[in-house]
């Protein structure tokens, strides 16, 4: 595979990283600033010591005067570091912090773009590669802070020594610094081969993070066990990791010439260098206080530039995870329309020739038209596959549609802001998500502060969920799922569906749309759950998506989809009279709940 293109230049990611400091840290430009300075003076501590000693040995000083000496070199040596090491700590916390606030924006962000895009495996590579970023200390956005706060003493000090060098030879200085460059040239040579492989590995830590979830989720549990899928499961998981295992051994594979290189050009430099000092020193022209500060000096300055050179390497390979994380966040958001959706009393909606097909599929949707009156109760009902989900996500705007359009009242719906359009949406859909919220909070979707607790009973009264909270330790107030609390209560299918409901109950939405809202409840309950919603929905427009055919009767108007199209449509009893597919398929499930009733008994 092809090196993944950046989406900007470095540059513009280390810009997006600094306006990171500037917001959620600004003081850590002084601390660091002022760690640069007694950092940047350290090393001259240890290359001037050395000079002064050997000088003093020449001229014949005191020992008291040499350790006197010694003691204002190591003071100032403690001084300095303790200084360094002080305000780097301060400026470190703030670091994490910066990081944190970042990520929390990357989360903002993830859950304002188009909902196309969350089942889009591209885009979750795309936010896989972003979380590393954000993945520690030394990676992505707080690595390339540490990166460039913590080589500009470096810098400094390298600038120092290079003047401090360039009285022993100006080719002496030349002669490190071109060796420095020929090492960050191969540097960025390997670098630039492992950055080809990273997406691939994406999409393997993905498939890694999924099997490994697998595994320890209880979710799974039950199948795992009853089925015995494990051993298959860990077949799956050996593959994956010996493709992840192959790409880093690619990556390895790339780091060996340049690891190779670099250490003869390294023997090269100190070779070259140490053997001119001792030349001068030998030619008796270089006094033996001098030999032991340039020796020193040449130490420091190559020790510096390897650390500086191999910090700028490290930091392009993190401003490259940087890229990811810039890019998602400066992407234009999808909610810039200027229609003002209908506010008061019952909506109509329209779609004229709607088509839909996933990127890189068929098409799920062929030309609906398709008109649902202000206050209409209509049941959309066929059988698995038909396209009826596909359907609510374009009426609730979660997909978009691939030809022709919707409205709302007349307007056009893809001109309205996605927020306030969403608002008019009370929705149930077939996979109900409990967050680890308190079960009030699940139904209002809003903290405690927030929420209206007599509205939530009512909700949950009439979705059939209050005497499972009248149950429950805490009532309302109990914790569900146990990410948070060991004690946190897990509903039943049917109880997680009930709650579903309330939570579309509370918000009361002019529109009502239900996906399969009692997949999990036996036929009688589905129909006595029907029976309370019929009378729930007076004066909305209602949608009610169902594979069951008995359910739905109290609708005023029912859809038969199949393959992405309308086939059949009328009442109940009209559709029954017509003896067409609606009327074969509702007799086939009949006769099947008739025997099911009979085996019961």
């Amino acid at each position: 595979m092809d090196a993944k293109k950046n989406h900007f230049s470095l540059g513009s990611n280390l810009g997006f990283v600094l306006r990171g400091v500037a917001k959620y840290g600004r003081s850590a430009y002084a601390l660091f600033a002022l760690n640069a300075l007694a950092a940047s003076l350290l090393p001259f501590v240890a290359v001037l010591l050395p000079k002064v000693l050997v000088q003093g040995l020449e001229g014949g000083a005191e020992l008291r005067t040499l350790l006197l000496y010694t003691l204002g070199f190591v003071l100032a040596g403690m001084l300095l570091s303790g200084l360094s090491k002080l305000v780097y700590s301060l400026a470190d916390f703030k670091l994490v912090y910066v990081r944190m606030d970042m990520y929390r924006d990357l989360c903002q962000k993830i859950m304002d773009v188009d909902y196309a895009h969350i089942e889009d495996p591209h885009y979750q590579d795309r936010v896989n590669l972003g979380n590393e970023a954000f993945g520690g200390n030394s990676v992505g956005v707080e690595g390339t802070m540490h990166l460039l706060f913590d080589n500009i003493p470096v810098l400094l000090s390298l600038v120092g020594m290079a003047a401090l060098l360039s009285f022993l030879h100006p080719a002496v200085v030349a002669l490190l610094v071109v060796n420095g460059l020929v090492i960050l040239w191969l540097n960025l040579r390997a670098r630039q081969r492992e950055a080809g492989l990273q997406a691939p590995l994406a999409t393997v830590r993905r498939q890694t993070e999924y099997l490994g979830n697998s595994s320890q989720d209880f979710a799974f549990g039950k199948d795992v066990r009853l089925y015995g899928v494990k051993e298959y499961l860990m077949q799956k998981f050996d593959a994956v990791l010996d493709a992840r295992d192959r790409l880093e051994r690619r990556i390895k594979a790339a780091q060996l010439p340049r690891i190779l290189t670099e250490g003869g050009f390294t023997l090269l430099r100190e070779g070259v260098v140490y053997g001119y000092l001792i030349y001068l020193i030998l030619q008796g022209r270089m006094a033996l206080s001098d030999f032991a500060m340039y020796f020193a000096a040449v130490a420091s300055f190559s020790q510096g530039l390897q650390t500086l050179l191999g910090s700028l390497t490290q930091l392009l390979v993190e401003l490259r995870k940087v890229d990811e994380v810039h890019a998602i966040m400066v992407e234009p958001m999808e909610d810039q329309g200027d229609v003002e959706p209908p506010k008061d009393g019952p909506i109509g909606i329209e779609l004229e020739h709607v088509s839909f097909a996933y990127p890189g599929g068929k098409t799920v949707l062929h030309d609906l038209n398709l008109c649902i009156k202000p206050g209409e109760k209509l049941a959309i009902v066929g059988l698995n596959g038909a396209g009826k989900t596909t359907l609510v996500k374009l009426l609730t705007r979660l997909y978009e549609p691939t030809q022709g359009r919707i409205l709302l009242n007349g307007k056009p719906a893809a001109q309205m802001p996605k927020q306030a359009y969403f608002r008019l949406f009370s929705a149930v859909f077939q996979e109900i998500k409990v967050f680890a919220f308190t079960l009030a909070e699940n139904i209002a979707m809003l903290p405690k502060r927030e929420l209206d607790m007599e509205r939530v009973r009512r909700a949950a009264v009439l979705a059939g969920i209050d005497k499972k909270a009248q149950s429950l330790p805490e009532g309302y107030d109990s914790l569900m799922l146990k990410f948070l609390d060991l004690h946190g209560v897990e509903l039943s299918g049917g109880e997680n569906q009930r709650l579903a409901l309330a939570r579309a109950l509370y918000k009361d939405g002019p529109i009502l749309v239900l996906d399969e809202p009692t997949a999990a409840l036996d036929p009688l309950a589905e129909y006595d759950m029907y029976q309370r919603l019929a009378q729930m929905t007076e004066g909305k427009t209602s949608i009610f998506i169902s594979h069951r055919l008995s359910s739905p009767r109290f609708c005023d108007r029912i859809l038969l989809l199949e393959e992405g199209r309308v086939v059949e449509e009328g009442s109940h009893e009209e559709l029954l009279r017509r003896g067409g597919k609606y009327a074969e398929l509702f007799n086939v499930q009949a006769q099947y709940y008739k025997e099911d009733a009979r085996n019961a008994g």
